[in-house]
C-alpha cells in the first residue's frame, strides 16, 4: 500500500525547574497567553488535511522561587481564544513575580494525570463518542524568570501526539461496472495514554478496531475516491491488520439510478500493514482494485467450405 508523509515538528520536552530561592512578592502584571498555534488541522475531519481553528486548551503551570518551593498557580484551567487574532483569556488570573522562575505545559482535546504539583505526568486519548477524531495536542514553555514588568505573553507551539490516517480507493475498472469498499477498519488502536518524557511513551493501547466507514461506487469516470472519514490513531511500531469487504457492481441502466444494478461478487479482505506509524505524520493507504481480465473471444480453427462430388443426389 502507498503511504504519504506530512512531517511536522517535533514534540518539546519540559525543562525541570529547581531553584528555591526567596524573591519579591510584589504582584506584577497578568500572566497572559498568545502566539498559541497548530500547524496542521486539529481534527481529523477535514479531508484536505488543512488548517482548522484551535479556540480552547487546557493550562497548567508552577512558579519556583517564592520561599514556599514550587507552588501550582494554573491546573488544567481552559484557555480560550483564537489562533487568527491572538486574542487568549483565562479565567484563573495569576501574575508574573520578578525572579521567580515559571513553568507551562498546554493540552487540548486530552485526560492528564498530575504530578504533585499539578504538572501534567501522563496524557489519555479521549475514550467517548469522539475518541479517534479528536486531536491531541501537546506544548511546553519554560522555565521562563518572572519580570517586574515587560513580560511577554506565554507562547505554545504545539505538537500533534497522534497519528492521522485516511484511505483512497484507486480501481481501472471498465465502464458499466462498479466497486464500492464497506466497513474499512484497523485494529486494536483505538485508545492510548501517554507518558511525558517517556523512552516508549504510548502505553494502554485498547484493543478495539477503528471503523473509518465505505467508500461507494468507484467508477471507471471518478475512479480514485476518499473516505470521507479521517481517524487519529496511537502511534505504534508494529504491523497491524487492516479488514475491508469488496463489492463489484454491473449497472444495469441508468448510471445515476443504482436500485436495479447487480451485485457479481462480495469478498472480505484482512491486509497486514507493516507501516510505523509516527506521532504528527498523516498517511492515506490506497486500496488498489482491478476489474480482473476482460473476457475475449478467438476461433481455434476457420475451415473452408469444400465441393463433394461423391454420392450427390441428382434431384428430378
Amino acid at each position: 500500500m502507498k503511504k504519504f508523509f506530512i512531517a511536522i515538528a517535533a514534540i518539546a520536552t519540559a525543562a525541570a525547574c529547581s531553584q528555591n530561592e526567596t524573591i519579591s512578592l510584589d504582584k506584577g502584571e497578568a500572566i497572559s497567553f498568545g502566539n498559541a498555534f497548530v500547524e496542521n488541522s486539529v481534527r481529523a475531519t477535514d479531508p484536505t488535511y488543512g488548517t482548522v481553528a484551535l479556540t480552547k486548551f487546557n493550562v497548567y503551570g508552577t512558579v519556583t522561587g517564592t520561599g514556599n518551593g514550587t507552588v501550582n498557580i494554573f491546573n488544567g484551567n481552559e484557555v480560550t481564544g483564537s489562533v487568527g487574532n491572538n486574542v487568549w483569556n483565562c479565567d484563573n488570573k495569576q501574575y508574573w513575580i520578578a525572579g521567580a522562575l515559571y513553568q507551562f505545559v498546554a493540552v487540548a482535546d486530552g485526560t492528564v494525570t498530575a504530578d504533585t504539583n499539578g504538572m501534567p505526568t501522563s496524557i489519555a486519548t479521549i475514550a467517548d463518542s469522539n475518541s479517534n477524531v479528536k486531536d491531541l495536542l501537546y506544548a511546553t514553555n519554560g522555565p521562563i524568570t518572572g519580570k517586574a514588568s515587560g513580560n511577554d505573553k506565554v507562547n505554545f507551539t504545539f505538537a500533534h501526539l497522534l497519528s492521522k490516517v485516511h484511505f483512497t480507493v484507486t480501481s481501472n475498472t471498465e465502464g458499466g461496472y462498479y466497486y464500492s469498499v464497506k466497513n474499512i477498519q484497523v485494529a486494536n488502536y483505538s485508545a492510548g495514554t501517554y507518558t511525558i518524557g517517556a523512552t516508549t511513551p504510548w502505553a494502554g493501547t485498547t484493543a478495539a478496531n477503528v471503523a473509518f466507514g465505505d467508500i461507494e461506487k468507484v467508477t471507471s469516470a471518478d475512479n480514485n475516491k476518499n473516505c470521507a472519514t479521517q481517524k487519529l490513531l496511537i502511534p505504534t511500531t508494529d504491523s497491524f491488520d487492516v479488514t475491508f469487504t469488496v463489492e463489484i457492481y454491473k449497472e444495469a441502466g441508468d448510471a445515476d439510478d443504482a436500485s436495479d444494478d447487480v451485485l457479481l461478487g462480495t469478498t472480505n479482505y484482512t491486509k497486514t500493514v507493516s507501516q510505523d506509524l509516527v506521532a504528527g505524520n498523516a498517511y492515506n493507504f490506497t486500496i488498489a482494485l482491478s476489474v480482473g481480465e476482460l473476457i475475449q473471444f478467438t476461433v481455434t480453427t476457420n475451415p473452408t467450405w469444400g465441393n463433394s462430388t461423391t454420392n450427390v443426389p441428382v434431384l428430378q
